[in-house]
């Protein structure tokens, strides 16, 4: 028996999901002994993940084969920008190098995934993920990309 190895058109695009409200990051749990605010504000972005995820993936099961996923984080942008468009642009592309990093809302995604869309994250072999500004209110926007059963193995 011999794997064959995917190429890009051998995958599949199921569904993309947007979730409205500002993406928050993977945080720790503690700081001194009791969740921090930040763990709180996490665990509240991930059941809002969830529940549209529950909104849009269910009934079907999750998925037990390979899975790529693409991120689009959107945070809107605060009213201490810059008011006029070309300042509010270099606003926009000075603050998208600060944190937090795309990696960490990659991370508070994924695990809100867990259980729904795929068992476990360890089945995630492709990750695209972006963070921009945008005007009006945040968003989280989750691409989920399933291969073929066909393109698994061959004989």
């Amino acid at each position: 028996m011999s794997v064959r190895k995917l190429t890009p058109g051998d995958w599949l695009y199921t569904q993309t999901i947007c979730v409205p409200g500002e993406p928050t990051p993977w945080s720790v749990y503690t700081k001194q002994g009791r969740p921090g605010i930040g763990f709180e504000k996490m665990k509240a972005y991930q059941e809002m993940v969830q529940l549209h995820l529950k909104r849009h993936w269910l009934p079907r099961p999750p998925l037990t084969k390979a899975v790529a996923l693409e991120f689009t984080f959107a945070r809107g942008i605060p009213s201490s920008a810059r008011k006029t468009q070309p300042r509010r642009d270099m606003w926009c592309d000075d603050h998208l190098l600060m944190r937090p990093d795309v990696t960490n809302y990659q991370k508070a995604a994924e695990d809100a995934m867990k259980g729904i869309v795929y068992l476990d994250d360890s089945q995630v072999v492709k990750v695209t993920s972006k963070k921009i500004y945008t005007e009006g209110g945040g968003y989280t926007c989750i691409s989920i990309i399933t291969e073929p059963s066909k393109m698994q193995e061959e004989s």
